[in-house]
């Protein structure tokens, strides 16, 4: 969630521009895990596999305003929050594109295990920036869900469906956390929906 710093193509990120570019596709819709043990609880986010190596940003606003707005669809999001392929998407872009699409967003920098529990079961999905292999690069995420005795949290990650990691210990998700404590907390506002559809990339179901 911090200014978010040049993108490095390392790996195979340049493959998945090159095949995000050539297909026309941000990301593929997948499912993600859902709450089936005592004491979770989950909200009825979307998920998303990544194609690209920079629309984190827009593909976690997507996730959350198709939750609390289903009627939005991806290329409206995406075209909102205009990912840069060299920066990403910091928090003023992702948190503006939510605003124009009738989200509401409360930038809290206190967030416990709690407080997320809390927001959860106001049916209010968290966004956050967790840390990655290359330490210049973050990577953001959406918390939809919790569990208790163990503590835990639902994370969805937008990477690979076979090697995702949904339910996620409470204590793995602190150690990863960008800058712990920091999440846009998303909820439907009272507004009408502002803001018009325009070409972006497309999500393959």
């Amino acid at each position: 969630m911090k200014p978010t710093p040049p993108t490095r193509k390392q790996g195979l990120g340049w493959l998945t521009d090159l095949v995000s570019n050539l297909t026309g596709y941000a990301a593929i819709r997948v499912p993600l895990q859902r709450a089936n043990r005592p004491r979770e609880v989950t909200l009825n986010l979307p998920g998303y596999w990544q194609i690209d190596s920079y629309s984190c940003g827009g593909i976690a606003a997507a996730m959350v305003v198709q939750c609390l707005r289903p009627q939005v669809s991806f290329q409206r999001v995406h075209s909102a929050v205009a990912p840069l392929p060299e920066t990403g998407a910091g928090t003023t872009r992702v948190t503006r594109a939510l605003r124009s699409l009738g989200i509401g967003v409360a930038c809290r920098p206190d967030l416990t295990f709690d407080t997320i529990c809390d927001a959860i079961d106001a049916g209010r999905p968290v966004v956050a920036c967790v840390t990655t292999a290359d330490p210049c690069t973050d990577h953001w995420v959406v918390l939809y869900g919790y569990g208790r005795r163990p503590n835990l949290v639902f994370v969805a990650r937008q990477g690979f469906p076979f090697l995702a990691k949904h339910r996620t210990p409470w204590p793995e998700f602190r150690r990863e956390w960008s800058l712990r404590g920091l999440g846009l907390v998303c909820w439907k506002a009272l507004d009408r929906e502002r803001g018009r559809p325009s070409h972006s990339p497309k999500e393959k179901k």
